[in-house]
């Protein structure tokens, strides 16, 4: 029996080892979140300063899990003959950890909203080249939040031997166009992925976009009508992206 100590062993401690992997795994993951959402930034700017009539991108990570499984076998057997000795054996002991972390991803498809997006880069890239649409679009989100005014300067954008790739706080690349924010300017490029956050965001789902009434403040301002109109590729949030139903032919 002292052989099936270890197995014992293991199973007490599995739970608590499981849980502080569960936390340190939900924890990781967590802070991959502005990092996706940086990097998409910076690969826009490197996309649009290659082509300024190319299209950008963007993808929430909205729904993220974390699985830690645990696993442990082993096994004892023991063989009885009349008036001998029993004969026993242990199988080796065996253990196992399955860590698995997921994000879903929800791609922006409407056309209104990918304009702003890219009247935002323009912007900063170079201003001449933005469609009177477009700056309609963006400004209608940035009179609602001064702070997001938008000036140049703080993105460079070059090839890949003009990187100060000693110094440089992030780097993006499309092509033989290369973008890169400097450690000192890291507080305007945060602004800036937070426009493009809210322009992702604002009025999803059509109507006016309000606070909730938690954080409502004493005298609320005017509701915000959003710019942009509903469209086929909008999706509800009650809605799985998961699960598509596909009628059987007759």
């Amino acid at each position: 029996m002292r052989a099936l100590l270890p197995a014992l062993l293991l199973a007490s401690t599995t739970i608590g080892c499981a849980n502080q992997q569960l936390r340190f795994s939900t924890l990781r993951q967590t802070s991959t979140l502005p990092d996706i959402q940086q990097k998409q930034v910076i690969e826009n700017f490197a996309r649009l300063a290659f082509n300024a009539g190319d299209m950008p991108y963007y993808a929430i990570a909205d729904t993220g899990t974390a699985v830690v499984t645990d696993g442990g076998s082993t096994g004892f057997s023991v063989t009885a003959v009349v008036k001998a000795f029993p004969s026993w054996n242990v199988s080796a002991l065996s253990a196992n950890r399955s860590i698995q972390e997921t994000w879903s991803l929800k791609n922006e498809n409407n056309p209104d909203r990918l304009k702003a997006m890219r009247a935002a880069y323009l912007s900063v890239l170079n201003h001449s080249t933005i469609e009177p649409r477009d700056a309609e679009l963006l400004n209608a989100v940035i009179q609602k939040d001064p702070s997001y005014a938008l000036h140049r300067g703080w993105v460079c954008t070059g090839s890949k031997w003009d990187v100060p790739w000693k110094n440089a706080w992030l780097v993006g690349h499309c092509g033989s166009s290369y973008a890169w924010v400097m450690p000192e300017n890291a507080a305007e490029f945060s602004r800036f992925v937070l426009l493009i956050l809210d322009i992702e965001t604002v009025g999803a789902g059509g109507g006016k976009a309000g606070a909730p009434a938690a954080f409502a403040p004493s005298i609320s301002p005017a509701p915000f009508a959003s710019p942009f109109e509903p469209r086929l590729f909008d999706q509800s949030t009650g809605f799985n992206p998961g699960l598509f139903f596909i009628p059987r032919p007759r």
